[in-house]
């Protein structure tokens, strides 16, 4: 979510970005299955994660609204002692709440129908996780050293797991919650209470994000490797190497892990061996995570290009270039692809043929991802505004 010249983890982030995941996306996961034709064992899960399902894919099952003409509302954040570090979270939509992180600091709770806050819970550096929510609470970290858990409908702490900074974004399963950590490790927490069920330890900080499957936790490290976990005992079961830190999320389908990597590669992995099935080149470094629908891969570059490849080969396409850097991360609904840019736009593009159906226009770089629900695409920019579009 590098360590690349020994330069720290911090400094390798663009200045006003989350990663959002690269970074760290709505969350409604009503599907057991959403890898686009994908049927495999799904666990009990959040109701709003982070690329839509713990799987990661970014398929949402909801009305895709195309023109991104009009907008429902427009939520500014309320800076706290006029400090913002920049950076927003993607936003979890779950119920009538839309949850999201910003870089002043804050989790926010916004009503969906009104655009209104609800509650405001503050940490004490910025919240760049993704937040998941599963059975009544919020679970999101912070650069200020904390998991957290919260009540979705009051904002009250109910524990705190203190560990390193926190890019990562929970993914919520069967009772635990698993997270990445900037002290190189990836943990399995208890759900209820925050303790201590596991914990793997990589050589470099973790921001990816995890992905889960069929007793598998997927997720990338700063010291350039794709991790297999198992999710019950914390052990190895294969790691993958590329050529530099990987904050992208990988997305998990039947057979295949897709990530993409800073040395500029998309990866297709075998999800029981760790061998590389195929490799895509960008022209810069991706930090976007991948969406999987149907027979296509979608993953954006640093080049300012949203690329469509095929998902058994790797052969590109189509690719849709914007005017700036593409750190957020392609999500799915229908028939449409939908990421932001730092040109400040969000776009709508034809998943098959890579045509531009719609874009909307903000007032700072879109490094956040989208959550789309109902008709509506939510998601946050850089002008310090989370937005509701149709």
């Amino acid at each position: 979510m590098d360590n690349r010249g020994r330069r720290s983890h911090a400094d390798l982030r663009p200045r006003r970005a989350p990663w959002v995941g690269a970074l760290c996306s709505c969350w409604i996961v009503l599907l057991a299955l959403v890898a686009g034709g994908c049927a495999f064992a799904m666990p009990t899960m959040a109701t709003a994660t982070f690329r839509s399902n713990v799987h990661r894919t970014g398929v949402y099952a909801a009305d895709p609204p195309h023109q991104l003409s009009q907008t429902q509302w427009a939520f500014k954040m309320e800076l706290r002692q006029n400090i913002d570090l920049g950076g927003m979270s993607s936003p979890a939509v779950a119920g009538d709440t839309v949850f999201v992180g910003s870089g002043e600091r804050s989790l926010y709770a916004v009503d969906r129908e009104t655009g209104r806050r609800k509650w405001q819970f503050p940490t004490r550096m910025p919240v760049w996780s993704s937040p998941a929510v599963a059975g009544g609470l919020v679970y999101f970290g912070s650069g200020d050293h904390y998991l957290y858990a919260v009540d979705s409908r009051t904002g009250r702490v109910r524990w705190k797991f203190h560990t390193a900074a926190i890019f990562s974004s929970p993914a919520a399963a069967d009772g635990l919650i698993y997270v990445g950590s900037g002290d190189h490790s990836l943990y399995a927490l208890d759900g209820a209470t925050g303790q201590i069920r596991w914990k793997y330890q990589t050589k470099g900080a973790v921001s990816s994000s995890p992905a889960l499957a069929d007793g598998m936790v997927y997720i990338g490290s700063d010291d350039y490797h794709l991790y297999a976990i198992d999710r019950q005992t914390g052990k190895e079961r294969w790691k993958f190497p590329t050529a530099a830190a990987i904050f992208s999320t990988p997305a998990v389908t039947e057979e295949t892990v897709y990530v993409g990597s800073w040395d500029g590669h998309l990866y297709a992995v075998d999800r029981q061996t760790g061998q590389e099935r195929w490799r895509f080149k960008t022209k810069g470094p991706v930090w976007s995570s991948p969406a999987v629908a149907g027979e296509l891969v979608y993953v954006g570059s640093q080049d300012g290009s949203l690329y469509a490849v095929a998902r058994e080969t790797g052969d590109e396409r189509w690719q849709f270039r914007t005017r700036g850097a593409i750190l957020s991360s392609p999500v799915i609904a229908g028939a449409t692809v939908y990421v932001g840019s730092g040109d400040a736009h969000l776009y709508a593009v034809h998943s098959a043929s890579g045509e531009e159906q719609g874009r909307f226009r903000t007032q700072g770089p879109v490094w956040s991802s989208a959550a789309i629900a109902d008709g509506v695409v939510y998601f946050g920019s850089e002008d310090g505004h989370l937005y509701a579009v149709r």
